[in-house]
């Protein structure tokens, strides 16, 4: 979206596009999805807790230590990973309220009423009586335009802050436990793979890790 060039647009095709679409609503699923994947992780990290401290109470010596040190780390990355999730939900939320608040402020085009001052007021006074008007109802649809393309510009480096947060993903370690009897298991902590740019695989995963808050833009 930061690549388009919106001073090449016409007023009324910035205000269409703007207007087009859902709205912010459309981003309500995929905020309440990653809701759910904040705190499917989270339950996921206080269980290895309470599976690394159980392990502590009960099991003594280097394979017990092997043990606890790898599910530590995995308690971690589920740790960070939550917070992931939350900084995704929050970029989806931001997204969904700075698309509201320019539809909202976004000043529709003049085009009615200046067809109208040229159908009507210059058959009826003439060309040279309403240029005083048309001069300045022109400068008023330059002035709206300029206000519009701005609009636009901020919302595009909104809209890039906000995909940072949602491509943000702490990569799954690789956790290798050496067992009493030399034998070595690989774990990846994957938890319905959750990887980097916020993609889950996982079941009740939301579709996609990015949102444009219902706008066309």
């Amino acid at each position: 979206m930061s690549d388009v060039r919106w001073e090449g647009f016409s007023h009324e095709e910035i205000y269409s596009r703007v207007q087009q679409g859902p709205g912010p609503l459309a981003s309500a699923d995929a905020e309440a999805a990653w809701s759910t994947v904040e705190s499917t992780i989270r339950t996921v990290d206080a269980q290895l807790t309470r599976a690394v401290k159980q392990i502590g109470a009960g099991w003594q010596g280097r394979a017990a230590e092997a043990v606890q040190g790898g599910m530590t780390v995995m308690s971690n990355w589920a740790l960070d990973a939550a917070g992931d999730a939350s900084l995704t939900k929050n970029g989806i939320s931001a997204q969904a309220e700075q698309s509201g608040r320019l539809r909202s402020a976004m000043p529709p085009p003049r085009t009615a009423e200046w067809n109208r001052i040229v159908q009507e007021e210059v058959p009826g006074v003439g060309l040279v009586s309403a240029m005083g008007d048309l001069g300045a109802l022109e400068e008023q649809m330059a002035d709206d335009h300029a206000a519009a393309v701005e609009m636009m510009n901020r919302y595009s480096s909104q809209s890039s802050d906000n995909q940072r947060l949602m491509n943000y993903w702490t990569q799954p370690p690789t956790v290798v436990v050496e067992a009493a009897s030399a034998r070595t298991t690989t774990s990846t902590a994957s938890l319905g793979a959750v990887g980097a740019g916020g993609a889950h695989s996982g079941a009740g995963a939301p579709a996609g890790g990015s949102s444009s808050g219902g706008l066309d833009p």
